[in-house]
């Protein structure tokens, strides 16, 4: 398929010591990383998961149907969903957009060293435009297009939808739609309307806050709205997060996933 020819633009002692146990260990992470992986790419303990741990068991489960071959990963930063959903899809291939000049980088890397993962350094949204990206925090996680587009010290990047794409490189039918944009969101369902409507997106995967007064994330209800007006219904809601404050104990956000009703 044209869609992954990439061209210029895609591109010791055996004890657990303190440090190892610590939640912000690096060790600790890939520990944790690393089970969780062997626990969901298996599928005798997947059945066992309650709804809402894995999105690939709970399809597997409930809509056996669903066989997803291609996954598009809109805001793939450096490829960290990505590396899951080569574990827990293991016959799709992933296209992942990232508009980040700096993040696009190590992204570009990582799917030159894999057959199943193409990379492009593009944004999607509902239009096709030159934006300003915001890449001035140093947590590239939360990088998003600039709320100031006059601000010229910031770099220009390519943005494009969904549908045009998928036009462009011949898709007609995406597995898996996830979105992770800082807020960019609803822009980027709206720029996948053709296929949504035409029902050539099984999954899609938003984050949102829960909170609904993030200023950075779209809130559950606007995105609750954007979806059912697609047809879609809320099918699970993964990777819930509380805020920083100990004392919080409102979910702050999560990613919510949606599959036609």
């Amino acid at each position: 398929m044209a869609a992954f020819e990439s061209g210029a633009q895609r591109a010791g002692s055996g004890r657990l010591t303190n440090d190892f146990l610590s939640p912000l260990s690096w060790k600790h992470q890939v520990f944790r990383k690393t089970l969780k992986r062997a626990v969901i790419s298996s599928a005798r303990f997947a059945r066992l998961l309650p709804h809402g741990v894995s999105l690939a068991a709970d399809i597997k489960r409930r809509i056996p149907e669903f066989d997803i071959r291609l996954i598009f990963d809109v805001g793939a930063n450096i490829g960290q969903a990505a590396d899951e959903f080569l574990v827990q899809f293991p016959r799709s291939k992933i296209i992942s957009f990232e508009p980040d000049p700096d993040a696009f980088l190590t992204l570009s890397a990582r799917a030159s060293s894999h057959s199943r993962l193409a990379a492009y350094n593009l944004g999607l949204g509902d239009r096709t435009e030159r934006v300003r990206f915001d890449n001035s925090s140093p947590v590239s996680e939360i990088h998003a297009i600039a709320k100031d587009q006059s601000n010229e010290r910031l770099p220009l990047v390519d943005m494009t939808t969904v549908d045009e794409f998928c036009a462009l490189q011949g898709v007609d039918h995406i597995g898996l739609l996830k979105i992770d944009t800082e807020g960019n969101d609803l822009n980027v369902v709206a720029g996948s309307a053709g296929m949504l409507r035409r029902g050539k997106i099984d999954v899609v995967l938003a984050e949102c806050s829960l909170t609904q007064i993030s200023p950075r994330l779209v809130s559950f209800s606007e995105l609750q709205t954007a979806m059912r007006s697609y047809g879609y219904v809320c099918f699970g809601i993964y990777q819930q997060a509380f805020g920083a404050n100990p004392g919080d104990h409102q979910i702050n956000w999560a990613n919510c996933a949606y599959v036609r009703g």
